[in-house]
């Protein structure tokens, strides 16, 4: 895999936002501990990129922008989001990297990130859900997170890659089915229900299972925790990885944090 690397010189931006006169303005304990854990988090993150460790990269970033939301640790977020198969988490990040910077800041970093956006789109996956004589009571499940019903027959953004829906009625799973989604393909999933539930109860065992209907085919190839999809409630999450420049992916900033993360 290859990355890009930038190098950001940002000397104004500390003495900018920090007033440095304790006696002048108190600091809050809680809210420096947080911002001095924010900047170690960011600063491991860069190490793992180094390390060419991107589910690491990814993990340390969010954290770090988790406790202290500064732009610029959102589009390091974002490369790490692309770089872990998350197509739209980053395209999402992305464009709040673009929202929070409308006033002219970084104007590099904007066009890599429209740039990065465009090409996250494209590979964006498209999956429409129906379920037929679904109950009102019934819950969905696509990839193990509830899915509204209101959501049903909607084209919904998804990633690339292996995915599941259930549909579990009093609390017993009734259908259930496994499918791959390829890189930018809309796909339509359509779930039959049985009209009635059969229940088959074992000698001597009082609990129920139901008859139900799955997918007989091939099972899909085992599932990336890293990507997964919905991480946020229902779908919005991202993917892409950067490889070779046969894919697409975006620049790390790979600098000191004290520029990125600041007590203000």
């Amino acid at each position: 895999m290859v990355v890009i690397v930038r190098s950001l010189v940002l000397g104004a931006l500390l003495a900018g936002s920090v007033s440095l006169d304790a006696r002048a303005q108190p600091a809050d304990d809680t809210a420096a501990s947080k911002v001095q854990l924010a900047r170690r988090l960011y600063d491991e993150g860069l190490d793992a990129v180094n390390k060419s460790r991107w589910s690491v990269a990814y993990d340390k970033f969010k954290a770090s922008y988790e406790l202290a939301p500064r732009v610029l640790t959102l589009f390091n977020l974002a490369a790490a989001q692309a770089q872990t198969g998350r197509v739209v988490d980053a395209t999402e990040s992305y464009r709040r990297f673009l929202r929070e910077t409308a006033d002219g800041r970084y104007p590099d970093l904007r066009t890599d990130a429209t740039a990065q956006i465009e090409a996250l789109e494209a590979r964006t996956s498209q999956l429409t859900l129906d379920v037929k004589q679904l109950a009102a009571s019934d819950t969905i499940l696509l990839d193990q997170v509830v899915f509204p019903h209101a959501g049903l027959r909607e084209p919904l953004p998804m990633n690339p890659g292996a995915h599941a829906v259930t549909v579990a009625r009093d609390g017993l799973t009734v259908a259930q089915r496994d499918f791959e989604l390829a890189p930018g393909a809309a796909e339509t999933i359509t779930l039959t229900l049985p009209a009635k539930v059969d229940l088959q109860l074992s000698p001597g065992s009082p609990t129920a299972t139901p008859t139900m209907p799955r997918d007989t085919g091939a099972p899909p190839p085992p599932r990336d925790d890293e990507g997964g999809m919905l991480s946020s409630p229902w779908f919005w999450t991202a993917v892409v990885v950067i490889a070779g420049g046969a894919a697409t992916g975006g620049y790390f900033l790979l600098r000191d944090d004290s520029d990125a993360i600041t007590i203000e």
